[in-house]
């Protein structure tokens, strides 16, 4: 049995409606059940889609979007358990797409097309920051991709693969339910994997960054929530990273003066793919404005790795004083440096025996 299981809020009824449709009536692979929990609704409102497959529960107060996997407690171990959000959009072959990817990597792994993996070669770990790599729900992905975070907006799993995991209802981990899920997951064995797909093939409605969207009003608490995950839970954010560079024969780590895909020059991203082979791993160290981390973090599919320098930016109040701005000036170029010079330790630190190649100073 294929189940789809989310929650809705009031705010997104006319969305929602559509949404039905396009589920239980457009789908080229057809749902069997869908559950719908509804938060802020004081009763089930007649003017809600009615179909046979519709099971609705009332939740008072708003839980929290954990409740999407409740519903796997009363499915057998070997339905499938899809995970939808009210603020985004499907294509029509979604299901069937998303049970053929789950079909695919195996038995001990669940599928998503949202995601968020961390850099092993670091010395500490935050949830914000250039040190992570982000694959959104709507951008192209060419190769599937080890996450220790799934996107709850676009996820298929096993039944069994969830049951339990509402045992997890710890404070952050309410309002957060992709961590709950996803440490749930990792602490029971299973892999994360976004697969492939076409950029657009999933989109978001502008609704998603309202002010009452959760993650635009939670962010504080899922920031202590990763903390206490990583530093008090055990949990690997790299998704066993690590494990995958050490089986890596040979390290090159260049240092550049631009992230390549960020560069006005092409020929700098034309030259680390020359650099790139079957038996070696290459990094790529180059320091890029703050303004422009959400960019770096995107870059999943490149077949070298990058890591970000964060360089401060300027341009704050009283900078058009001459003594000011130079005085500035001169704080931001040695806090990029020390930021500069931390991450390539943390780099060598565990990658001792990396080739460094400098093409700071000229072209490649």
């Amino acid at each position: 049995m294929i189940v789809a299981s989310m929650s809705t809020i009031p705010e997104r009824k006319e969305h929602f409606k559509g949404l039905v449709k396009r589920i239980l009536s457009e789908q080229t692979l057809p749902v069997d059940k869908l559950f719908v929990c509804l938060h802020r609704y004081g009763s089930i409102n007649p003017d809600l889609p009615s179909d046979p497959r519709i099971e609705y529960s009332l939740s008072k107060p708003n839980q929290g979007p954990w409740v999407r996997y409740a519903v796997a407690e009363k499915l057998a171990d070997d339905d499938v358990l899809a995970t939808l959000d009210d603020d985004t959009n499907y294509p029509t072959n979604y299901f069937k797409k998303g049970v053929s990817d789950l079909q695919r990597v195996g038995n001990n792994a669940v599928v998503c097309y949202g995601g968020l993996r961390w850099n092993p070669l670091i010395d500490s770990f935050a949830y914000s920051g250039p040190e992570r790599t982000l694959v959104l729900g709507y951008s192209k992905l060419q190769r599937d991709f080890r996450v220790s975070f799934l996107q709850g907006i676009c996820s298929f799993m096993r039944a069994r693969d969830a049951k339990g995991a509402i045992d997890l209802i710890l404070p952050g981990f309410n309002t957060n339910d992709d961590m709950m899920i996803s440490y749930h997951l990792q602490r029971t064995g299973r892999t994360i994997y976004c697969c492939v797909k076409d950029a657009g093939w999933i989109t978001a409605t502008e609704d998603a960054v309202a002010p009452h969207a959760l993650f635009m009003r939670d962010g504080d608490t899922r920031q202590e929530t990763f903390r206490r995950m990583v530093y008090e839970l055990g949990f690997d954010p790299t998704a066993g990273w690590m494990e995958e560079l050490t089986r890596v024969q040979r390290h090159i780590v260049v240092l550049a003066r631009e992230i390549p895909l960020l560069s006005n020059d092409p020929s700098l991203h034309e030259s680390v793919i020359r650099l790139c082979a079957e038996d070696r791993l290459v990094h790529v160290v180059a320091p890029v404005k703050s303004s422009q981390l959400a960019e770096v973090e995107r870059f999943a599919d490149l077949p070298y790795l990058v890591h970000p320098s964060a360089v401060p930016e300027g341009g704050r109040r009283f900078d058009a004083l001459t003594l000011i701005r130079k005085s500035r000036a001169r704080n931001l170029d040695t806090l990029s440096h020390k930021t500069w010079d931390r991450r390539l330790n943390a780099i060598l630190t565990k990658l001792p025996h990396a080739q460094i190649v400098d093409w700071r100073d000229g072209k490649p």
